[in-house]
Order: C-alpha cells, then structure tokens, then sequence
C-alpha cells in the first residue's frame, strides 16, 4: 500500500533547500558542494539485511512526546518505533501516514481522520481515543519536548467523533495546522504509556515500522522489523541498529571505517571531505537558520545602539569561513531562501559597517556605558566555536568587552527560560515559517527568547499564519523582516546544516518536516 498524497493548497512551499538526490558535486562526481553530492541507490529495494544509523545524540527516554522531530535531533527513534501520522515533503505536499486525512474546516477547526484497523504493536487499537490521548498528553511539561508543548499548546480543545475520527480545535486559527502536527507525530500506546516513564522506555509500544530488541546506553540500539507494519512490504530492513555520537568527525570516521551505513552530518566542512571522498552527501531539505540574538527585556540590549553597533561590528563572511573551513554557504540575506515561493528580496540583513560599529559603541561609552556582555551558547561544538570566533571578531573594537560561556544544552535552555543571559546563539527549523517565527518573535511566546514586543510584528505574523494566499504570505514576511532588521534584533549567520552522509548502496532515504529521516523505506543493496 503507498501513502496517499495531495498537493496541499494551504501550505506555500517555505522549504529552502532543495533535496538533490544526484548530481549536486562537481564535475569530477565528487563535491565541496553544500547543496550534496552523489547518488543513493536506486532501482527496486531490496528486503532483508541490518543497516546502522549513527545519530547525533540518544534521547533520555523513548517516550513519544519527548522525541524533537529533526535530523539532528532524536527524530530517528520516533520514525523507527512510532511511524508517521503524516509528512511534509521538501516539495511542499502532504503525505499521510497513520492519518487517512486532515480536513481544514475554518482555519479553527480541523479534523483528522484515522486509517483503518490500525493497532499498536501490544494489540491496543491505534484510534480517535488513543490519538486525543497522546495530543492532549503532550501538553504536558514533565513529559514532553518543549517544541511539543509549543505546538500541542496550540490545542484548545480535542473531540473524539468517531472511531477513527478527532476533531481538533484550535486556541489560534491557522492555515498551516499540518506544521503543528510535525511536533506531534510520534504517539504510543495509551496502555503502555500508563505503566509509566521506566516501563514505557523499557518496552516502548507504538505502531511504527521497527519494535525495540534492546538498548544498550551510550552504545547501540537493536530494533527489528514490526511484521504487523500498516505500509507492507515496507520495512525493508529485518534489523535497524542505531549508534550516537555527538561529535560529527567521529561519526564520519566512523562512516569511512564501515562501521556504519548512515551517518548524520551538520558541519558543512565534514560535507565537503565526504562528497571529495566520493560519498553520498544528502541535505535534509528544510528551512533553517542560526544566528546570534540580543535580549531586548535588560542591558545592555535593552538599548537599540547597542544592538546595532554588534550587527555592523560582525562579518557574518568571516565568520562562516572560520567556522567551516570556508565550505559553507554565504550568510542568509533574510530568514527565508530565495528558493521558496514565500521570500521577497526588498529587505536584508546589513552588511558589516565596522566604522558605524566604532563610532556607536564611543557614543555609549562616553555616556558612561562601554558595551559588555556575555554570550551565552551550548555546548554544541559548532555553536561553542561560532561564539568564540564571534569574541575574537569583536575583540578587536574599543569600548567592547565580550565572553563566552557555554553551558550544558538542558542548562542553557533552563538559562534562556529564565531569561538569564544578555545574547545567546539560537536557531529555528521548519517546513512553513507558520507557525515557528511566531513562536521565535511573536509577543508572549514562551520561546521568544528576543523578548521583542511589536504590534506590527505581531500583525504580521498573524497574517502569514491565517492566509493561504502566496502574495499575501510573502509580503507578511517581508514585513516581518523589515521590522527585525530596523531593530537590531538578531544576527543570522548562516543556514542550518543538515545532511545525511552513506556509503553505496544505501537506498530509500527521504526526508520530511526539519529534515526528519523516516526509516520505513531504508534498504541496503548487499553486494555494493
């Protein structure tokens, strides 16, 4: 049986990297190209046989509404045991999985329909009652990711119609409900689940396409092939064994030993050793960004001059150069690629003006306020090393004082959410910009770490949220941009890397949502 897919009217292609599958290198077949290199195995896949995937970094537990739903996140556990409700492709199209359908009544209403005789792999049915029990599950903070929270938040209310069918009700209308769902398409068995957190990740029960062997902690996950799977013949795989590590030249070496099949990559140098190795490089086609954000709610950015004396103080170039051994991209020019229908060019980021730079931060100090703060990252080794190359750029200013502290990624989220920090490195992901900027700028969002408060900015968004008109949508965005530029309000220095790295003969791999890698259709040709 293969998934049903429609064109969606409603979700404008925000998708910003294309997913190039062959021929993305140079001419010699090989590739320093941040846009991929290569060609996965193609043909009939072929079934059977164990394949290893090594991640980035293994979650605490394997309950469904913990799991982050992107490439370099813990997504590869939750498409392995949960399956899919449904995907968004890089194309911009609705795919369903587990969901038969989901019906846009008026922007505020939605309802999502079931497939047929769907049952967890313990036997309890995979219906209406199971699904408004995960939904409504993953509001709550002591058990899910916070992106899960943000999104199931968005639901105001959970009805169950019928056997197969919810009706969802939404606290916000919006046009765009099915980039909610990205953050809420893992779900378990209800029975399961109350058995409570240590016997679920024991024995974690969902209707995906692999069930859980065993799990070694800080070695490898064994999984084998659910039988019982909803899309047969897939899985092709008998056995999906997952490794982690968070250092990406140790995952590529482990690639390169043949330790591994797959490998997840999010440095674009390791990128460019693998396509000039003649490796198959693979972007996660997804839109993503990290920059460099100031706090607005105390000082010293609570003053505007201080902002904008660090935005014309950084060459975002240099930086990028530095950071990926000059293999990455140019630094975005706004928060969406020009390879979406939804970017507008009549805004973007200021070059440097390291003179204007200068002559702002002697202007603060002679008013008795020379410019020092601290940026605070986690300990994610690229983005540690962004905020180091960012300290030594801006070094070189007078009255500028910088540190760097890195913490603990659990620790420096808790710091964020404290608003205990004056600039910090951050980021953001996603299919549609709706609803993820709202959620990065809009006004009371509990993830608007920016603290930026704008009635044009929030009208904006409102806007790019409730249509589905494209010229609307994309003049919404740009005004979006313009308010943030005007403000100072943060430094976007480059797109995100994502890429998944094999070897030949490794076949079927698609990607969905933030680069999320369903696993289903994986299959690994044994005489490559």
């Amino acid at each position: 049986m293969k998934l049903t897919r429609r064109r969606s009217a409603l979700i404008a292609t925000a998708l910003t990297t294309s997913l190039v599958l062959a021929g993305c290198g140079g001419d010699d077949g090989g590739g320093s190209g941040t846009e991929g290199s290569g060609e996965q195995a193609s043909g009939e896949p072929v079934e059977g046989g164990s394949l290893t995937y090594v991640a980035v970094a293994e979650p605490a537990n394997l309950d469904p509404a913990s799991l982050s739903n992107s490439l370099v996140t813990q997504s590869v556990y939750g498409n392995a045991l949960y399956g899919q409700l449904i995907e968004l492709t890089p194309e911009g199209e609705v795919e369903y999985g587990l969901l038969e359908s989901l019906e846009n009544r008026d922007n505020t209403v939605w309802v999502a329909t079931l497939r047929e005789g769907l049952t967890f792999t313990d036997g309890t049915p995979l219906d209406a009652e199971a699904l408004k029990f995960n939904w409504d599950r993953s509001k709550d903070r002591t058990v899910a990711h916070s992106q899960t929270v943000a999104s199931a938040s968005a639901i105001a209310s959970t009805t169950v119609v019928d056997e197969r069918t919810l009706e969802v009700t939404l606290a916000k209308p919006t046009a765009h409900f099915e980039s909610l769902v990205m953050s809420l398409n893992f779900v378990g068995s209800p029975t399961a689940l109350a058995a409570g957190p240590e016997a679920f990740t024991a024995n974690p029960v969902g209707a995906g396409p692999f069930t859980l062997d065993s799990w070694a902690r800080q070695d490898r996950m064994v999984l084998s092939k659910n039988p019982d799977y909803w899309d047969a013949p897939k899985p092709y795989l008998d056995e999906l064994v997952i490794r982690a590590n968070p250092d990406d030249n140790q995952r590529y070496n482990s690639l390169q030993a043949g330790e591994v099949d797959i490998a997840v990559s999010n440095n674009y140098e390791t990128v460019a050793l693998a396509g000039d190795a003649g490796m198959v490089t693979l972007p996660a086609g997804f839109s993503g960004f990290t920059n460099l954000e100031f706090n607005f709610s105390k000082a010293p950015f609570d003053d505007p001059r201080a902002r904008e004396a660090i935005t014309l103080a950084v060459d975002r170039q240099a930086l990028v150069d530095t950071l990926y051994g000059g293999a990455g991209d140019e630094p975005p020019n706004s928060l969406i690629r020009d390879t979406s229908p939804l970017y507008d060019d009549s805004v973007s980021f200021p070059d440097a003006d390291p003179e204007r730079a200068q002559e702002l931060l002697d202007e603060l100090a002679a008013e008795g306020k020379p410019l020092s703060f601290t940026i605070l990252s986690s300990d994610n080794s690229d983005v540690r090393r962004a905020g180091e190359i960012l300290q030594a750029q801006l070094q070189e200013f007078e009255n500028l004082t910088v540190e760097v502290e890195s913490q603990e990624t659990a620790s420096w989220f808790a710091r964020m959410g404290q608003n205990d920090y004056e600039a910090t490195i951050y980021g953001a992901a996603f299919v549609d910009p709706s609803p993820v900027l709202e959620t990065l700028v809009g006004t009371g969002s509990a993830t608007n770490f920016v603290k930026i408060s704008d009635p044009e900015l929030d009208a904006a968004l409102s806007t790019g949220r409730l249509s589905d008109d494209e010229a609307e949508r994309r003049e919404a965005y740009a005004e979006v941009m313009r308010i943030l530029v005007e403000q100072h309000a943060m430094i976007v220095y480059t797109w995100s890397p994502a890429f998944l790295i094999t070897g030949e003969g490794v076949g079927g791999i698609r990607f969905y949502g933030a680069g999320s890698p369903a696993v289903d259709g994986l299959w690994i040709d044994p005489d490559a």
